[in-house]
């Protein structure tokens, strides 16, 4: 895995319902309202600004981009990965249609380096987070390792929900996973999108792939293009 740097200048969620009824957006981050990453405590999540928290098995190299931007990476690596977590809304966003209601999560994208670009793998997941805001102020940072003599509960351990990968190389099919509440005494119970690693992916229990695997080709990003 190559130097993974990547900035996001746009985070929308939205509730879609079935036929002719409006979608409604319930969050839009273009990071220039408030929005507060990793070294801060977490923030109440409004319409527009939320608190975005890492959880890395490497130590963040990149600095962050706001305002306009949300930026972060890690060095060149064979083996390490980055997520950030966050709360997008205080109340439960309810979906009453089976089949029909869903969440769609867009992301606007810069590939400043490194991702897609060698081997490895892109997440994006929603979560049911029961009310738990993830691990605040960079204590994930290098931290999110099975290894680690003490160990963090909360934050995001029992977040539930569903996350898409798609990866580098044809062996890495594009899938959807799911990710349970997790039970495993180490740090790898604050890793939300991630398989395959026995050192930082989630395993207590590990993730289940909903539907079939997508046979894919693999996904290559070009450095410095910005992606939706």
């Amino acid at each position: 895995m190559k130097t993974i740097n990547s900035r996001f200048s746009l985070i929308t969620a939205l509730l879609a319902f079935p036929l002719a009824c409006p979608a409604t957006v319930f969050f839009n981050d273009t990071f220039v309202n408030g929005s507060t990453f990793t070294n801060a405590a977490n923030a109440i999540p409004t319409s527009n600004s939320t608190s975005y928290q890492v959880s890395s098995s490497k130590t963040m190299t990149s600095t962050n981009g706001l305002p306009g931007f949300l930026k972060f990476g890690i060095a060149s690596t064979t083996g390490g990965g980055i997520e950030v977590q966050a709360l997008f809304t205080t109340n439960p966003v309810a979906m009453v249609l089976a089949n029909n209601d869903f969440i769609r999560l867009t992301v606007v994208f810069t590939n400043e380096a490194g991702l897609l670009t060698a081997a490895g793998a892109l997440g994006f997941g929603l979560y049911n987070s029961g009310g738990s805001a993830p691990i605040p102020g960079g204590a994930l940072n290098n931290h999110a390792l099975q290894s680690e003599s003490t160990y963090v509960t909360g934050g995001v351990q029992n977040w539930q929900g569903y996350w898409g990968q798609v990866g580098f190389t044809n062996s890495d099919a594009a899938r959807v996973l799911n990710r349970a509440a997790q039970n495993n005494a180490d740090n790898r119970n604050q890793n939300l999108t991630s398989t395959g690693s026995g050192s930082q992916s989630y395993a207590t229990p590990g993730p289940v792939i909903i539907g079939p695997s997508a046979p894919s080709n693999g996904v290559a990003l070009t450095p410095g293009a910005v992606y939706t």
